[in-house]
């Protein structure tokens, strides 16, 4: 296999690049990947009780030891015995006792009224919002299910999403916006088109037995630290990592080479990617007439991404374009991660489904 170009970089922009790993904790897989991040607290000894919990902030719910003294909450760190994790948190976790003791911590319902907000009792905002439905329904009762809307909690917990959805099914009214909506939700509904199922068909410990590991937009180092530690294990393990993100973040010195398409032009360099795939005949043709539909529409489809045409669209070299290519069409085992960023393009859908085309 060609030798992999690593990313261009003075002494200057090393330097640099080195000052923001330190800042995010990424500089500590030089002392292994079972603490992946310097700035995760540690336990106190002189607490009254210890309470398992998890953050949550995202939908990775890392798991947590929540310590307590005199009714109080004076820690949080990271379970040590979480397989995914390692114990590891990221900042966000890090800074639960300070937000749960914040002076602007929302406690209570609040009303926006002329001069400001009012804070008003559960029971009261719970008839109010009753009270506003009843009237759309008497107000337009022939043409009222598309008039209210619901934002449904976000990574409350599945049951609060759950009775959300519930109560304005219910109600007679459809419209529910998913936590995942402002997240990954195109993802998710490409997964269940072309795969059948919205969840993820891997588990991120599968990256230990890969050949090539690609972050697509996944920038792991800010955006979810505790699972750097898989990536230094899958590294150890001889994998070969590629990072694709338009910059240059503190994931990038973890990587073996990094490319940097245009934002919103992924769709295309898969397509690109496909494009060589096929033309060289770098695909398993048995695999995909016994499993895969569409592949003849595909193969014309892609016709028009050549090298030079991909290269214009990405902003790419047509032999980056063409490297990538057959790093992945050589590659006897390969993981795609996709980072959530690609679900927040115009074209998301498309660009997953692309993605997910060049996989099969």
């Amino acid at each position: 296999m060609k030798k992999q170009k690593t990313i261009g970089m003075n002494r200057r922009d090393f330097m640099k690049m080195s000052s923001v790993a330190v800042g995010t904790g990424v500089i500590s897989s030089v002392i292994g990947p079972d603490r992946i991040s310097l700035g995760t607290p540690l336990p106190l000894t002189e607490v009254d009780r210890e309470v398992d919990s998890c953050c949550q902030f995202c939908q990775v719910r890392c798991t947590t030891k929540v310590q307590v003294k005199d009714e109080r909450v004076i820690n949080v760190y990271g379970n040590p015995d979480n397989y995914w994790t390692g114990g590891s948190m990221c900042p966000k976790g890090i800074s639960l006792v300070e937000l749960t003791y914040s002076q602007d911590r929302l406690l209570y319902p609040q009303k926006r009224t002329e001069t400001g907000w009012e804070r008003i009792s559960y029971s009261e905002a719970v008839n109010m919002v009753a009270d506003r439905i009843a009237k759309v329904k008497d107000d337009y009762p022939e043409d009222f299910p598309h008039r209210v809307a619901l934002f449904m909690p976000l990574w409350d917990c599945r049951e609060s999403e759950l009775a959300a959805l519930m109560a304005l099914k219910m109600a007679g009214f459809p419209d529910a916006l998913s936590p995942g909506d402002c997240c990954i939700a195109s993802t998710n509904v490409v997964f269940d088109i072309c795969l059948g199922n919205p969840n993820s068909p891997t588990t991120l410990d599968e990256a230990l037995n890969t050949e090539t590991f690609v972050l697509w937009g996944a920038n792991i180092a800010e955006m979810y630290p505790p699972y750097m530690r898989w990536l230094v294990m899958a590294k150890e393990k001889g994998a070969h990592l590629i990072f694709i993100d338009p910059r240059v973040t503190p994931t990038s010195p973890f990587c073996h080479a990094q490319y940097r398409p245009r934002p919103g032009t992924d769709g295309a360099l898969a397509l690109g990617i496909i494009h060589l795939l096929i033309k060289e005949g770098a695909y398993d043709a048995t695999y995909v007439e016994a499993r895969i539909n569409g592949f003849k529409a595909l193969k014309e489809a892609v016709e028009p991404y050549t090298p030079i045409h991909t290269g214009q669209v990405t902003g790419l070299s047509p032999g980056q374009v063409i490297e990538l290519a057959r790093i992945l069409g050589q590659s006897r085992r390969t993981l795609v991660w996709l980072g959530g960023c690609l679900s927040r393009y115009t074209n998301s859908l498309q660009t997953v489904r692309n993605i997910i085309a060049l996989q099969a």
